[in-house]
């Protein structure tokens, strides 16, 4: 949600979004909140990672991800984000993983299948090569977080 002179409006991330720390946010206009859908499932876990130089510093490479196991512990819906790899965040498509157990080699073959969509940039903090390759690692441990934290929803009796 952006608060404007016009009046309160909103927009998609994807359009948000325009470079690195660059968005479309005009003059005089502030952002007043931010809405996630809320998935209506009882199995829901969450998982997060980043590099960084130091303690609260922006990231070299951030990756969040959230998943909804069944009642057989397969998954059922899955969310994955990357942040600090291009220009702008991703969401990455881990539709292959749907219905599956989510084990550690579906996740590294999903992850693996998706990571050329990273454009990965340079600077001097970082290089390609090494954004992309640590965006694979922290992708990957987002997924078994989020697992494991749904998988923990249904031994506690949690919902």
């Amino acid at each position: 949600m952006l608060a404007t002179a016009d009046g309160p409006t909103s927009m998609p991330a994807d359009d948000f979004f325009i470079g690195p720390m660059l968005t479309t946010i005009g003059q005089g206009e502030c952002v007043s909140g931010v809405r996630f859908p809320v998935w209506p499932h009882k199995r829901v876990g969450v998982g997060f990672f980043e590099i960084s130089a130091r303690r609260s510093d922006f990231a070299f490479v951030a990756a969040a991800a959230q998943v909804a196991l069944d009642d057989d512990g397969r998954c059922i819906e899955v969310a994955l984000g990357v942040g600090g790899v291009g220009d702008r965040p991703l969401r990455l498509d881990m539709s292959p993983l749907l219905g599956g157990k989510l084990d550690a080699a579906s996740v590294n073959e999903a992850v693996n299948a998706v990571s050329g969509e990273l454009d990965a940039m340079s600077d001097l903090h970082a290089s390609a090569a090494y954004r992309r390759r640590v965006a694979v690692a922290l992708c990957g441990r987002a997924l078994a977080q989020a697992r494991v934290n749904a998988t923990a929803k249904s031994i506690r009796g949690a919902s």
